[in-house]
């Protein structure tokens, strides 16, 4: 996730330029800190939604999974303030880690383990995908919106003017959010096309 380039997009966005070099350190290193947040929650969410899942349905972890990060992401834009933004990113994070521990297990819940390595290879290559498309689609959907110059030091120790673009994510946050929700959708139906395969199984050995 592009955590620090849409902060400083957000934190740029409203400063009036040129930006001092002191505001443009302070900026990029509450970026920094938000990459080593991302990194806390992606961690904790592995452990926190395998635990979750063993309590709970795996498809209804699922469920709620995506749809607290399509909340996230839809408020995303609006969390202007660190703190919230942390908050909004952490949440990211937090769901993005829990899907690659439950989806190992909803592999095996649904397919067994005999073939466990090969069908979840199989699953894990939209992992693959995503980052290949990714960030031709965050390149796409993310509008430059406006110019700003900054202060910075250059290799003789003189300041100089940078221009840094500031950047429209709101599309790019919009349309995550979306497939977040499609596939918090796919999730029930798949859980309904079980119940009515396990209807037809218990009244086949009925009758």
């Amino acid at each position: 996730m592009r955590a620090s380039p849409i902060w400083q997009s957000f934190s740029f966005g409203e400063m009036i330029g040129p930006i001092s070099q002191s505001s443009f350190l302070s900026v990029t290193a509450m970026g920094a800190t938000a990459l080593s947040i991302l990194a806390l929650f992606n961690a904790t969410g592995r452990v926190l939604w395998g635990k979750v899942s063993d309590m709970l349905d795996r498809r209804v972890t699922l469920f709620i999974m995506f749809s607290i990060c399509a909340a996230a992401l839809l408020a995303l834009d609006f969390l202007r303030v660190f703190p919230l933004y942390l908050l909004g990113i952490g949440l990211v994070a937090l769901c993005f880690g829990g899907f690659l521990s439950v989806y190992a297990v909803v592999t095996a819940d649904l397919f067994g383990t005999k073939n466990m390595g090969a069908n979840y290879g199989l699953i894990f290559t939209a992992y693959g995908a995503g980052g290949i498309i990714g960030p031709y689609l965050a390149a796409t959907l993310r509008r430059s919106v406006d110019e700003v110059t900054y202060l910075t030091s250059c290799p003789r120790g003189r300041l100089q003017e940078v221009y840094f673009v500031v950047g429209d994510y709101s599309l790019a946050f919009w349309v995550s959010a979306g497939a977040c929700l499609i596939a918090a959708i796919l999730v029930l139906q798949m859980r309904h096309r079980e119940a009515r395969i396990e209807i037809r199984r218990r009244a086949t050995a009925l009758s």
